[in-house]
């Protein structure tokens, strides 16, 4: 028996802001140090790593798509990939950041080979 998939896609989610949640957005962008209170917000349970955390966020922010020499369109979104020592939160502030991402692919390299992480994305 196998599984053959030519692709996967995660279910859409129609969102909407409602009346209330506009309110409250409004009122958080006035709050001081913002960026700070949103990379806190980040994994919380994962202690420190400000300036990882900080990274992740403005990867979910993602950049502008800019076009150049006339038809080359360059992306906005970057991919990144966190590298350091076993056991300091690396998996669990990416899988809190694959589900926050509306077209995020969390794979971890333990449980990949590299040929099968290329075949694969």
């Amino acid at each position: 028996m196998y599984l053959r998939a030519i692709s996967v896609v995660k279910p859409s989610t129609n969102f909407m802001f409602s009346e209330d949640d506009l309110m409250r957005i409004t009122e958080l962008q006035k709050t001081p140090n913002l960026f700070k209170l949103v990379t806190n917000s980040l994994s919380p349970s994962t202690y420190g790593h400000e300036v990882v955390k900080a990274g992740l966020i403005l990867g979910l922010f993602g950049g502008v798509t800019k076009q150049q020499d006339g038809d080359v369109l360059v992306r906005g979104e970057s991919h990144i990939l966190v590298v350091g020592d076993p056991g300091q939160g690396k998996s669990q502030l990416l899988q809190a950041v694959s589900l926050m991402a509306p077209r995020s692919v969390f794979v971890c390299g333990n449980s990949s080979t590299p040929s099968g992480l290329t075949v694969t994305l």
